[in-house]
């Protein structure tokens, strides 16, 4: 959506209109729609009565910054510096001065010396208990499990003579 706007020369700083608000839900063919709308409605408002949808600053750049850390360092902890020049780049340049690792701080793992950040995927948290033991087990049983193709693989069975 921020893709388009830009390309469509929407500012997102000022009110949208129906055409423009129409424009950049549509402009993501490949999900769901109700995915573009559930975004916009989490990082916008729409006043009663008015055909306008305004962005909220704050929650922009927060989704912003969640999604980008889920992008960039899902997998492998990044440098924080180029992490914030990711997350400015990918907002309307009025609002790259709110860019803050403090609005994200449930959402990333920073290193000691601050230099290096991580996603922190609550996945891996279901099932601990509130000291956060859980997660160590879980990743260690599901190193235990399977694969796949053991799973499916066809049993021998042995014939009777």
């Amino acid at each position: 959506m921020l893709e388009t706007a830009r390309a469509e020369g929407i500012d997102l700083v000022k009110p949208l209109n129906r055409e423009q608000t129409r424009l950049l839900l549509e402009s993501s063919e490949d999900v769901p729609a109700a995915l573009p709308k559930a975004v916009l409605c989490a990082v916008s408002t729409h006043t009663e009565g008015s055909s306008e949808t305004i962005f909220d600053p704050e929650r922009l750049v927060r989704w912003v910054g969640i999604s980008r850390l889920e992008i960039d360092a899902s997998s492998h902890a990044i440098s924080a510096s180029s992490f914030r020049q990711s997350w400015k780049d990918a907002l309307p340049e009025q609002w790259r001065e709110k860019v803050d690792l403090a609005s994200i701080t449930d959402r990333h793992v920073l290193s000691e010396s601050s230099k290096m950040v991580q996603f922190r995927d609550y996945t891996l948290d279901f099932g601990a208990g509130v000291d956060g033991t859980g997660a160590a087990e879980s990743k260690s049983a599901m190193g235990t499990k399977r694969k796949w193709h053991e799973k499916f693989r066809p049993t021998k069975k042995t014939s009777n003579p």
